[in-house]
């Protein structure tokens, strides 16, 4: 027997239909739009476990769903994990929750989770920090039938082929899709008033050069950091371009000094965090600020650029090939991702055991296979995760550059394409960006072309002890080393020694060590 808890109501609403609760929107096969209780009728609708899955894979949209059916009981989440579901077993019941800390009465932290958390700021696999609490995986179905549990996926990222299919007509293709993606997303917007966090970088461009294009009314521009930043400089330059109202939050002293005070900063890290990842700190003051201020007008609908350089290829190492073996698979993963805060060579020796568990269940070409580790762990449970930030300050949110017929596309497409971005960076620059004259260059964060060559020294960096990198210190166009600091002064915890140089070090140790004090009074 199960149990259903859908208590997150910020942002998007929790809606019920017989048995079953669902959150969010999908398009079906046919382009028919669902949301609210029609789209809980299509799950209560379905006979069987296969005709859940079929139907779940076929979905394309932001969603998740749980609810007892005369088959048996489940809990599912889209692809990209958008709004995260768990389930842990009390007695003879299972408890699934849209929030892991009210699950149990007490919790304690999983030790084989620190080293997860700690080196990559997220908990990989099937784990949460806690004990005995467990996520449904991204582009998973959690199926209660018969007194067994069992974890389905319904979708993978790899494959064991690629299209053979000319630069040109490529370029036509995703052209088209792109256009189809960002018209499928308009009509969930139901002409809600809009507003774009603008970086300097392409995807953010994309989706407001497209909106200004298709004269859709009501948009605005947002960008953060220190002022005079090289971020919020070609962002202002495109929004004026374009002729959209550019709205800066410059992360100031003034601005940050005392946040910690603030009696909704630790539920918001919670909130960020759902016992999975660190508490995700960039948009924070931004939205926070917006809102404090009234400079979204109601029903705003926030637009980011998740995560369209992924899609395209930005993770990709230059120096792949379909001849890897499955340890070098497992090494370039741990090399890309596990960087965060050193581990010891035991826990080292682990997270590449269970890294090659996780491989080792689906089949693909090397590539493919660390792209799809790179979907279902980094990029659901930190990037897209990091949109909860919105929703904890009421706002919907969409995510025009995960949609399904855009991964469908990447997905297949020859490596060449996709390496260095050549394909989406093409197709963006000529069919957008030139015709409204926004194709600027950020030189001064250096988002120039790179050659394979430039791109391979900038991976072997990451092999470099901490202690050779912290030589330079990384730009912090954020204001992260005054964030940290403060986090750690106002906290009254001694900051260690021994942590990494990624600005996310000192938030991941803080909130796992405030975790411990909280939940388990461990020091």
């Amino acid at each position: 027997m199960a149990i259903f808890q859908a208590n997150n109501n910020d942002g998007f609403k929790w809606h019920c239909y017989g048995n079953v609760f669902v959150k969010g929107y999908a398009f079906d096969k046919s382009q028919n739009y669902f949301e609210g209780e029609h789209l809980a009728h299509l799950f209560e609708n379905t006979n069987s476990a296969e005709t859940l899955k079929s139907l779940t894979a076929s979905l394309n949209g932001l969603f998740c769903a749980m609810g007892e059916l005369p088959w048996g009981e489940f809990a599912l989440v889209d692809k990209c994990r958008t709004f995260p579901l768990f389930y842990a077993n009390t007695g003879n019941k299972t408890v699934i929750s849209d929030n892991p800390y009210s699950i149990k009465e007490t919790n304690v932290i999983r030790e084989d989770s620190i080293a997860s958390y700690m080196s990559t700021g997220y908990v990989t696999g099937n784990r949460t920090l806690f004990e005995e609490i467990f996520p449904v995986p991204p582009f998973s179905i959690l199926i209660i039938s018969k007194n067994k549990q069992s974890i389905f996926e319904y979708y993978t990222y790899a494959t064991p082929t690629l299209i053979d299919v000319p630069f040109d007509v490529a370029t036509n293709q995703l052209h088209c899709i792109l256009d189809q993606a960002m018209a499928r997303m308009v009509n969930t917007l139901n002409n809600r008033p809009v507003a774009i966090p603008l970086s300097g970088g392409y995807d953010s461009r994309f989706i407001l050069t497209w909106l200004v294009t298709h004269d859709y009314k009501n948009v605005v521009a947002f960008s953060y950091g220190k002022e005079g930043n090289p971020d919020a400089k070609v962002a202002e330059k495109v929004a004026r371009q374009l002729g959209v109202k550019w709205i800066p939050v410059f992360y100031s002293k003034a601005l940050i000094d005392g946040f910690t005070s603030d009696p909704n900063f630790l539920p918001f890290c919670h909130y960020m965090s759902a016992a999975t990842s660190m508490p995700f700190m960039q948009d924070y003051f931004a939205i926070k600020e917006l809102v404090r201020r009234d400079l979204l007008l109601p029903g705003t609908i926030i637009i980011p650029g998740h995560s369209g350089d992924f899609i395209a290829g930005s993770h990709i190492c230059p120096s792949v090939n379909s001849n890897w073996s499955s340890s070098e698979v497992v090494n370039e993963i741990f090399n890309h991702h596990n960087t965060t805060n050193p581990i010891t060579k035991k826990q080292i020796v682990e997270e590449k055991k269970l890294i090659r568990q996780l491989i080792d269940q689906i089949e693909g070409l090397p590539f493919t296979l660390i792209e799809n580790y790179n979907f279902k762990e980094r990029q659901a449970k930190f990037i897209i995760n990091s949109t909860r930030a919105y929703s904890y300050f009421g706002l919907e949110y969409r995510l025009p550059l995960w949609d399904s017929d855009l991964l469908a596309f990447f997905k297949k497409t020859p490596l060449d394409f996709r390496l260095n971005k050549k394909l989406y960076d093409k197709v963006l620059q000529q069919h957008y960006f030139t015709p409204m004259n926004v194709n600027f260059v950020n030189q001064e964060m250096q988002q120039v072309k790179e050659s394979n060559f430039d791109k391979t020294k900038r991976w072997l960096k990451r092999l470099l002890p901490v202690w050779i990198l912290k030589i330079k210190p990384m730009p912090d166009y954020l204001n992260y080393g005054l964030i940290t600091r403060r986090l750690y002064k106002e906290s009254n915890m001694p900051k260690p020694t021994n942590l990494g140089r990624s600005r996310n070090s000192g938030i991941t140790y803080w909130y796992l060590h405030t975790l411990i004090e909280i939940f388990t009074n461990r020091k």
